[in-house]
């Protein structure tokens, strides 16, 4: 009797072996390497991040199959491709599978799913695939200002400085363009690329070229779409040197009545003798 209890135990432990075995087999791990490293179950899915609309991002896999062969192949399910969605490229490395997907400028703040699936040609009858949930949302970049030069004022000609910090907490890279309401003499535009889940940093120099009080404001533009993410107003007491004083209207025109032209421009020509 006993020992028709332990074969029987012994068979229920051997089903369920098998059954563990085949469950494993059939749904191996999948690798993500980027946005970050994380194991996903086959036919599961995974939240990689957020992105902003317009923007192009990455999906990096290990090429570890978990079958003891490497992917050879990844593919982009088209089919389940959220509309507007493009599959930038698509990319084997010595190691890797890379998915660049780019997001419409009109797609509307949600959470969308892309299916990628792998295979290896010598391999046909092993695949598998993940979906990956990706949000999309605005407000991911953010800019800090700061005034870096702490003098009361500052002479025409001379250089007042401050610096700005800007985050990008997207999946994506990010380029950022730094303008002013300055004329173009005063300040010129800046522009960096943020990594993604990085921290950019650019100092700005501003030329005074005429006297004065001087009322002004930095903005920040991101993406193709130029649209505005932050801006910082400031304000600049001049004083002038004699050789600023006679050239500023060479650069400071709209701080100038122009029923004075032709005195400015006198001043101008007058300020090479210094």
């Amino acid at each position: 009797m006993l020992i028709k209890m332990v074969k029987r135990l012994f068979r229920v432990f051997a089903v369920a072996f098998c059954i563990l075995l085949a469950a494993s087999v059939a749904f191996a791990d999948v690798s993500m390497t980027y946005p970050f490293r994380q194991d996903v179950q086959s036919g599961t899915s995974v939240a990689a991040g957020s992105v902003e609309p317009g923007q192009a991002f990455d999906l990096t896999f290990s090429d570890n199959s978990n079958y003891g062969f490497e992917w050879d192949k990844i593919v982009v399910s088209r089919a389940a491709l959220p509309a507007g969605w493009e599959v930038v490229s698509t990319q084997v490395t010595d190691t890797s599978l890379v998915a660049a997907i780019k997001v419409p400028a009109w797609a509307q703040s949600n959470i969308y799913v892309v299916n990628l699936g792998f295979s290896n040609k010598d391999n046909p009858e092993k695949t598998d695939s993940v979906d990956v949930k990706i949000t999309v949302k605005r407000s991911l970049v953010d800019a800090s200002f700061a005034r870096k030069s702490n003098d009361a004022f500052f002479y025409t000609g001379g250089k007042a400085l401050y610096h700005v910090s800007v985050s990008n907490s997207s999946i994506a890279p990010q380029t950022v363009r730094v303008s002013s309401t300055l004329p173009d003499a005063w300040f010129s535009d800046r522009s960096i690329t943020i990594k993604p889940g990085s921290v950019g940093e650019l100092d700005l120099e501003v030329t005074p070229q005429a006297s004065g009080v001087i009322p002004f404001s930095f903005r920040v533009y991101e993406g193709s779409d130029n649209l505005i993410i932050d801006s910082f107003s400031s304000e600049l007491n001049v004083k002038p040197t004699m050789k600023g004083k006679l050239s500023s209207s060479l650069s400071g025109f709209p701080f100038f009545t122009f029923s004075l032209l032709p005195f400015q421009l006198f001043n101008s020509f007058l300020s090479f003798a210094f």
